[in-house]
Formats: structure tokens, sequence, C-alpha cells
């Protein structure tokens, strides 16, 4: 059960607007209370590891959080386009000026605590005109006198914060500054997976348009051997119709191919910040890169249920926001209680502009104020019910993500072994259909097969190596969904080490 309690709920008694009754309320109770904000982990029952993670993981022990996890596959161009894109991706600017307006948002809401100061420096001229006094020698005109008076003040005013609920106001600020920074490091994790997802799909429809057009040579070369066997009365028209249809089979997905790599290149250059020119990549192909594997043979250590709660950025973003909904429901207790305030001025006025630093002319007040509210229709209440509810939805959406998330590292575990095993099966696929292809070729050529024969040799020949160059990419979209779902990838901490005392040799 999820510990919602109804004391969250529950209002400090109404304070008399006495400066005695307020000084001993604020000697009894100090400041208004913050609601507890209890974790995931006190609300569901965690186990001790994940449930589908693979025996022979390392243990989270043995790694280090490691945030530029791509170099692992150490393939230049995939790093090349991360960087560029982390640099130059317009959504991470607008979550980078987010942060910057949290960030003064939270300096706005620190300034309450301390005092405000103000200087003025105001002139005033004026005339009055005297009607209706007999003064002698005015002859029946209108007397008028003109006075300029000149002032130079100082004034400064504080609101001591004795219920905390300008601290309240400052510290749920600030935690909304560090869940907007939380929202930009998951954006970056999140942008850097999906370059590196778009990359490894296009290179994946790449090596199908070379499989394609490699394939086509082939089939165009098997219709003028069989056009040769018909002229000389040694094939069907049946055969020369079907060797046609397989060519025009293998020229649609050519097109479809080409069109698909096409339309990532364009995504690409998007998520770069560039114009969508198809222009990333000169070359149609990329070379196979072989230290993919040398990547996806390394296990990712998913760590502890609990540990996860602390890597991935938006389960941090959701604890700060859970954390200053509970703020909030602190300052609008603390609005129940009276505030106080203290104002002071000092200055001087006089007639002529050079009197104003005589210290003859100065003037001065002090003031002091306590104010309780005691009938605001039930608005100041009411705003310590809404925050609350606000801050049990902030819990439940915390704890909501947070199973989301166990589902998700539960769900990709699962998926790294089983894509793994697809691909070991299609890689003995892919080598039995291209062998039992060259034996059918042999065959026919040698006359002891039909065309047919050879037609189906070669479809599921070429129809494996597709699957097998698709699961291929499949098995790096599990890594890169694992690593995305753990919040970021690991570095091995033994081989870490060695290398800094290698360092440290030399």
């Amino acid at each position: 059960m999820i510990p919602l309690s109804s004391s969250h709920r529950k209002t400090p008694a109404r304070v008399q607007p006495v400066v005695t009754a307020g000084l001993a309320l604020l000697l009894a109770t100090g400041c208004a209370t913050v609601p507890t904000t209890p974790r995931p982990t006190e609300t569901i029952a965690v186990p001790e590891r994940f449930g589908s993670q693979d025996q022979n993981h390392q243990p989270a022990s043995a790694a280090i959080p490691h945030d530029s996890w791509w170099q692992d596959f150490n393939d230049p161009t995939l790093t090349s386009l991360i960087e560029r894109g982390l640099e130059n991706n317009l959504d991470l600017r607008i979550a980078a000026s987010r942060v910057a307006s949290a960030e003064a948002q939270a300096r706005i809401a620190g300034a309450g605590l301390k005092p405000q100061v103000t200087a003025s420096l105001p002139s005033r001229r004026s005339k009055q005109n005297f009607i209706g006094f007999p003064i002698p020698g005015s002859a029946g005109q209108v007397l008028s006198s003109t006075s300029t008076t000149h002032s130079l003040s100082l004034s400064a005013s504080w609101e001591p914060d004795l219920w905390g609920r300008l601290r309240a106001g400052r510290n749920a600020a600030a935690l909304d500054l560090t869940a907007t920074a939380y929202d930009l490091a998951g954006a970056h994790t999140s942008l850097s997976a999906q370059l590196a997802k778009l990359y490894f799909n296009h290179r994946e429809a790449a090596h199908q348009v070379a499989l394609d057009s490699q394939t086509l040579s082939s089939r165009k070369e098997t219709v003028e051997r069989i056009d040769l066997r018909y002229e000389r009365g040694l094939a069907s028209p049946l055969e020369v119709r079907l060797a046609l249809a397989q060519v025009a089979a293998i020229e649609a997905s050519l097109a479809a191919n080409q069109q698909r790599a096409e339309s990532l290149v364009r995504q690409l250059e998007v998520l770069l910040g560039e114009y969508p020119s198809g222009a990333l990549f000169e070359a149609t192909a990329h070379a196979p890169n072989q230290a993919d594997q040398a990547a996806l043979s390394r296990k990712i250590p998913a760590g502890l249920p609990s540990e996860l709660l602390q890597r991935r950025p938006d389960l941090r973003a959701a604890e700060q926001r859970a954390l200053a909904a509970a703020q909030r429901v602190g300052q609008a207790r603390a609005a129940l209680y009276p505030s106080f305030s203290i104002t002071g001025s000092a200055g001087s006025s006089s007639n002529d502009l050079q009197d104003l630093l005589d210290s003859n002319f100065s003037v001065w007040s002090l003031a002091s104020n306590l104010l309780q509210p005691l009938f605001q229709g039930g608005r100041l209440r009411a705003a310590v019910d809404a925050n609350t509810a606000a801050h049990e939805q902030a819990l439940l959406q915390w704890i909501q993500l947070s199973l989301r998330a166990f589902s998700e590292v539960e769900t990709q575990l699962i998926a790294e072994q089983r894509t793994q095993e697809r691909l070991d099966a299609l890689a003995r696929n892919l080598l039995e259909t291209k062998e039992a292809e060259r034996l059918a070729t042999d065959r026919y050529l040698a006359g002891l097969s039909t065309y047919l024969d050879l037609l189906e040799s070669q479809r599921q020949a070429f129809s494996a190596e597709a699957q097998w160059l698709s699961a291929r990419r499949l098995r790096l979209e599990a890594r890169i969904d694992l690593i995305l779902a753990l919040g970021g990838g690991f570095s091995d901490l033994e081989s870490q080490t060695a290398g800094s005392a290698s360092t440290d040799t030399d």
C-alpha cells in the first residue's frame, strides 16, 4: 500500500493576531511541517536483483557508470554523429534554456529571504495660487508662490521567515531547478540513443542496398544464361519468365531500401540541427564494423533494482518534483500563520540640492507590522489542500515511473538474450542457405536439377542474408535500449584501473 496518510491533509490551528500569541506559537511549533515523501522502494516490493538478469552478468560493483557509452562500439562515424548532435540539436538547446529559466526562478524565490533595499532621489517643483486673500498692493492680481523640493532617501524592508514559508518556496524552486537539470541529462541520453539507432538503421539499410545490388547483378547473369539455354532448347519459357520476375522483385527491393536509407539520412540531419539535404554520408554503404560484436560480447551489469532510482535521470527528476511539491505544501501551511515585517527609511529633504548631504536636513522612519489572515473565504486552506493533492500526484507519478523503469530493464534484459539467440540462429541459417545455393547452381548447370530448385535456393539465400542484416541491427538496438533503460552505460572498473595504472607507470 502507498502510505499517503490523512495526516498529509491536516492544517495547523488558526493563530490569534496578537504578538504574544505569535511568539508563543513560534516557540511551540517552530515552522510549518513538510509532508514526508517515501521512496518507491518503500512502497513497492522490490526484489534484490532483476529477475531477467543473466547469471553471467558481472556485478555492478565491478563497473562504474559510463556516460559516453557509444565509444564502446569503436565507430568513429557514430562518435562524430553523437558529438555533433549533443552540440547542435535544437531540442537540447531548448532544454538547456529551460534550465537557465529555472535557475533564474530559483534566484527569484530566494530573494525574499534577504532584505530589500531601494534608493530614490525625487525632485518636485510646484506652484500655488492665493485667490481671495486681501493682500495690499496686489492691485487685484492673483498672487502665487513657486517652490522646489529635493529629497534623497534610502529605504529597506525585511520579513523574518518565522514559519519557513519563504524558505519552503526557495527550496521548492531549487528542487525544480534540479529536476530540470535532470531532464536535460535525460534528453542527452535519449538523443544519443536515438542518433545511434538511426545510424545503425541507416547502416543496415545501406547494407541491404548493397545486397540488393549484388543480388541483382547475379540474377541478371542468371537471366542471360537461361536465355542462352532457351535459345538452345534446353530451358522452357516458364524458366525465362521466372528469372525475369526474380529480377523485377530484386529491383523493387532495391528501390525500397534506397528510399529507406535516404529517409534515415534526413532524419539524422534534422537531429543534428542541419538542413535535411540527404548529403550526410558521401558513400551509399558503410563498411562492416567488427567492433560491434566485441561491444555486444561485453555483458552490462544491471546492478540492483534500487540502484536504478539513482541512475536514471527521469527518475531523479520525478523525485525532485515530488520533494518540491512537499515543500509547497509546507509553504501553503505557513501562509496560515501571521507574517511579520520590518520597514525603515532614512534620507534628507531640502529646497536646495546642496543641502541633501547636510545632516541638519535628515529624516528617518522605522515601522513594524504583524499581519494575521482572519477570513479569506477559505482560500488559504484550499491552497493547502491543492498543494497536498499535487504532492500526492507527484509521488504517485514517481512510483508509476519507477515501475515502468523496472519493467523496461526486465524487458530489455530478456531482449538482449533473445535477440542474440535469434542472430546466432540466422547466422547458421545464412551459412546453410549459401551452401545450398552453391550446390543448386552447380546441379542446375550440370542438368541434374530444375530451375525451380535453383530459384528456391536463391530466394532462401537472399532472404536469409536480408534477415541476418535486420537481426544484427535489432541486436544493436536491444543493447542501446538496455543502456537507455539503465540510464547510461557502464565501463569495466578493472580495465579502467589497469589503464590508469599503466598511464601512471609511463
